[in-house]
């Protein structure tokens, strides 16, 4: 089995340069999208940690996809908590 010499490999990248200049676009933009979510998620868990609280959680109803759609359950709960029948 004969493997393709280095000067040919070299004569390709040199003769084809969009080819090449879109390819090494694309793999930068990819490098870039990657450590800019790392980045991204790294910061998220800092803030969280640094600023949160142990005691400070939202307990979501079943199917509720965001805190927005808790709006009548929280504030069904804020008048339970405020009712005085509570035990």
């Amino acid at each position: 089995m004969t493997s393709i010499p280095f000067k040919y490999s070299v004569q390709n990248i040199l003769m084809r340069k969009i080819t090449t200049f879109f390819t090494v676009l694309g793999l930068a933009l990819v490098v870039f999208v990657f450590s800019s979510v790392l980045m991204l998620d790294a910061g998220l868990k800092e803030t969280l940690v640094s600023t949160g609280e142990n005691d400070n959680v939202i307990v979501t109803r079943r199917g509720a996809v965001t805190e927005i759609q808790l709006d009548r359950q929280r504030e069904r709960y804020f008048r339970f908590l405020r009712s005085p029948l509570k035990q």
